[in-house]
């Protein structure tokens, strides 16, 4: 028998027993790296008649086992998304004691590595989730060792992966409260109504993975593009659409598909109802409770629910009541409207406001909590002068003045044409007529004396009525007068003759007022009255008879009256007089 170094038996020849034996052995071929050598030897082991003996050794190179590896798909044919298995299968699994087990197969696509698997029992499995629509040809290698050799798939395995399908799904969600619900059917008009979707497949992770991330997803309503979303990681996209208007709606959503997945739409219409928003009007006036005629009264609505800029409400009319009569319209801007009233007659109102509705609000109003205002008279202010101010002499006129403030209003009522009355120590001398807030009076002959001016409105519908005093009283003093006197005698007269005296006083008279007529003035002579005369258009004579012997220093004066101050004594006139003569015969 022989054996090898290592004590396996490797062949064994029987011959006939002779001094000299030969025995060959064939096909030995030790397993293990070319590079490395066994040693070997024959032995005999003896029998009856023979003792045993061995031979000296020889040497023996190593062989490595040559291997051969065969590949399989578990499909042919499949779509993205799809898993499919790839089996290496190396032969010889073993030999000599020496196994493949838990070494590595690589697995190849178009010459690139794609994974690698170990082999157990001769196979190495890999499963491959294929991501990318096309076509993959498939190798496997195994590297070998010392004992096994290198070998490779004679021939590639061919996988043709398609587009996979997709389906999308949609979902309507709008608020409620604070909440959002989905999926929703119904819903009032609001902020905004989200529209979401979900498509699956979305994408395959992995060294030949793909994604829809990024990808449009186009939103409808009953057919019409109502907007895009783009997807995300996780294949879900979604469009808020602000403020919908109330009516009925069918959202459908389309993906177009890309080089891997096929294109899909929602199966049907996800259905929203967007029912009219219930409106709500209030107001306030300013000023309240109170405002005097002619102020300017501004009526201010509020509209409820407003919800922003982009509300249709924007540019609609409210109409403004008293009494249930319109009494003007102004133009929501947001939720406010003003309309300014500056012409409101004294009286009791009772504002409301009313908006007519529009496609998405209902209409409403504030009935039920009307704003009350008493417009009052408006409050006036008179002032009165007159001129000349401080003093004056009888016979020239006072010019008085009186101004009221307001006196009118812009676009409504005028106290023009009503009439101021004027007073004088509080008895009334006359009116004048209002003209822009001015009214005048001239008093043409006050009498002498203090004047204390005063005037009055007595008001109307829409003006309170006021009174004034003039800042001081006016003092109308007697007229001054001069009084001179004459005579026709000579100066030189006889004792026993008369001397005819004339007086004339200025001024005498005040056309259209008071005249001395028939008043008196006393002669004087040498200071002492002698006589008094008449007057008449400011003249007034007097005689003296049978003057006596002497000088006769003759004056006139005058007393006065209510308005013409007294005068006198005049300049004089001397008259001498001489003794009576005796004629004797």
């Amino acid at each position: 028998a022989v054996t090898s170094e290592f004590g396996s038996v490797v062949n064994t020849m029987v011959g006939s027993a002779t001094t000299t034996a030969t025995a060959t052995v064939t096909g030995i071929s030790p397993v293990g790296a070319a590079t490395a050598s066994d040693s070997v030897v024959a032995s005999y082991e003896g029998d009856d008649y023979y003792t045993d003996s061995t031979s000296s050794s020889t040497s023996l190179n190593d062989v490595p086992v040559n291997t051969t590896l065969a590949l399989q798909s578990s499909t042919s044919s499949t779509t993205v998304g799809d898993q499919v298995t790839l089996t290496a299968t190396l032969s010889p699994t073993a030999a000599e004691g020496y196994s493949v087990n838990g070494e590595s197969v690589t697995f190849y696509n178009n010459g690139t590595s794609v994974g690698t698997a170990p082999l157990s029992g001769g196979v190495a499995v890999l499963h491959l989730t294929l991501g990318v629509a096309q076509t993959y040809t498939f190798t496997a290698s195994y590297p070998g060792d010392n004992n096994f050799v290198t070998s490779s798939t004679p021939s590639p395995v061919t996988v043709t992966v398609q587009a996979a399908s997709t389906a999308l799904t949609l979902q309507v969600c709008a608020p409620v409260g604070e909440n959002l619900v989905c999926p929703s059917t119904i819903m009032t008009y609001g902020p905004f109504v989200q529209l979401e979707v979900t498509l699956a497949p979305y994408g395959v992770s992995g060294s030949f993975g793909s994604s829809t991330q990024g990808e449009t997803i186009t939103f409808y309503n009953n057919g019409t593009s109502v907007g895009t979303a783009t997807l995300d990681q996780y294949g879900n996209a979604s469009l808020t659409l602000n403020e919908p208007n109330a009516g009925s709606y069918s959202f459908t959503a389309s993906y177009p598909g890309d080089s891997n997945f096929n294109s899909s739409s929602t199966a049907s219409g996800a259905p929203l109802t967007v029912q009219k928003a219930t409106s709500g009007m209030s107001m306030t006036v300013s000023p309240q409770p109170t405002a005097s005629y002619g102020t300017a009264v501004f009526l201010n609505a509020r509209f409820s629910p407003y919800q922003g800029t982009s509300d249709t409400t924007n540019g609609e009319t409210v109409t403004f009541y008293n009494n249930g009569t319109a009494v003007g319209t102004a133009t929501l801007e947001g939720e406010n409207a003003q309309l300014t009233l500056s012409d409101l007659a004294v009286g009791l109102y009772n504002f409301t406001v009313s908006y007519p509705g529009d496609g998405n609000f209902t209409s409403s109003n504030s009935n039920s909590a009307p704003q009350s205002l008493s417009v009052q008279k408006a409050s006036t202010l008179l002032g009165v002068m007159a001129s000349p101010g401080d003093v004056t002499t009888y016979g020239g006129p006072i010019f008085l003045q009186a101004h009221l403030s307001p006196s009118s209003e812009p676009a409504g009522n005028s106290t023009d044409g009503e009439s101021i009355t004027f007073l004088d120590n509080g008895n009334p001398i006359g009116t004048g007529t209002l003209s822009n807030g001015n009214a005048s009076l001239n008093d043409p002959l006050p009498s002498t004396g203090g004047h204390l001016f005063a005037a009055s409105f007595a008001g109307d519908a829409s003006f309170a009525s006021s009174n004034a005093v003039a800042s001081g009283a006016v003092l109308v003093e007697h007229d001054s007068t001069t009084i001179g006197i004459n005579t026709t005698s000579p100066s030189t007269i006889g004792s026993g003759q008369s001397v005819p005296l004339t007086a004339q006083l200025n001024p005498y008279a005040v056309a259209g007022g008071a005249s001395t007529d028939g008043e008196s003035v006393t002669f004087l002579d040498n200071g002492s009255p002698i006589g008094t005369g008449t007057l008449s258009i400011g003249a007034a004579s007097w005689q003296v008879n049978n003057v006596t012997q002497g000088t006769h220093t003759y004056a006139v004066s005058y007393a006065g009256d209510d308005y013409f101050a007294p005068s006198g004594p005049s300049t004089l006139i001397t008259i001498n007089v001489l003794p009576p003569t005796t004629l004797t015969v």
